[in-house]
C-alpha cells in the first residue's frame, strides 16, 4: 500500500495541482497548512488471492479543502484533480496498477459550531486496482 501513496504523490506532484493547492497529504494536513489542500486516506482495502499474486482493490478517498465562501475554488480544483486521477497509469514499486477508476464524488458544505459557512470540501472515491506478487 506504501508504494500505491508514494506513486500517488508522485503523480500529483508532476502536476499543476501541486502548485494550485498547498499540496497532498495522507489522513490530515500539517496544523496551519494554508487552504486549498488536498488530503487522502484508504476507506476499504480489500483483496483477492490466488497462489501466485494478489490483487489488491483499495478504494482510496482523496478531499479537496477550501476556505472560500463561494464553492467555485473548489469545484475548479475538483475538476483539476480528476483531469490527472481519472483513469491514470500508476507505477508502483510492488505492481503495476491496472486502473484508477472514480466511484464516487460529493461536494459539501463546511460549517462552524454556529452553522456559518467556513469553506468547502469536494471528495472523491477511486478505486485502484494492481496486481503484486506474493
Amino acid at each position: 500500500m506504501k508504494a500505491l501513496f508514494v506513486g500517488s504523490k508522485s503523480l500529483f506532484d508532476g502536476s499543476s495541482l501541486a502548485t494550485s493547492t498547498s499540496g497532498l497529504f495522507c489522513y490530515r494536513a500539517p496544523q496551519g497548512t494554508a487552504e486549498p489542500f488536498v488530503v487522502y486516506e484508504i476507506i476499504s482495502g480489500p483483496c483477492e488471492t490466488d497462489s501466485d499474486s494478489r490483487d489488491e482493490r483499495p478504494l482510496i478517498q482523496f478531499s479537496i479543502w477550501s476556505d472560500k465562501k463561494s464553492p467555485s475554488d473548489v469545484i475548479d480544483l475538483f475538476d483539476e484533480f480528476i483531469g490527472v486521477f481519472d483513469d491514470a497509469d500508476i507505477t508502483v514499486s510492488s505492481g503495476n496498477v491496472v486502473s484508477c477508476i472514480r466511484e464516487d464524488q460529493r461536494l459539501t458544505e463546511e460549517t462552524d459550531d454556529d452553522g456559518n459557512r467556513i469553506g468547502w470540501q469536494y471528495q472523491a472515491d477511486y478505486r485502484f486496482l494492481y496486481e503484486t506478487d506474493r
